[in-house]
């Protein structure tokens, strides 16, 4: 998430609990404790929302470094035969 994304957030989450402090001040308490039940779940479903994405990014980080290990050992597999290819022909011409 972006500064400007976390900034708004907060702003949004102020706004919220500043009306529920203006519900409760009026003595509209049921409604505050509606608004605050409302905030907590939302506040929930982004939670797992965020732990969704965060699982999902460390499994294609995953596979990522293991396709990178893969790729590693073939270059080095190549790049020797590559020498050995050219030690044969050195030692073929001589």
């Amino acid at each position: 998430m972006d500064c400007e994304k976390v900034i708004a957030a907060v702003k949004d989450m102020e706004l919220q609990l500043l009306g529920v402090v203006h519900k409760i001040s009026n003595g509209k308490t049921q409604e505050a404790t509606v608004v605050l039940e409302k905030i907590a779940r939302k506040t929930k479903c982004d939670a797992l929302t965020l732990e969704f994405r965060n699982k999902k990014h460390m499994e294609q980080l995953q596979s990522l470094t293991e396709e990178n290990k893969m790729l590693k050992e073939k270059l080095k597999y190549t790049e020797t035969n590559k020498i050995k290819s050219i030690a044969r022909k050195w030692s073929s011409s001589s």
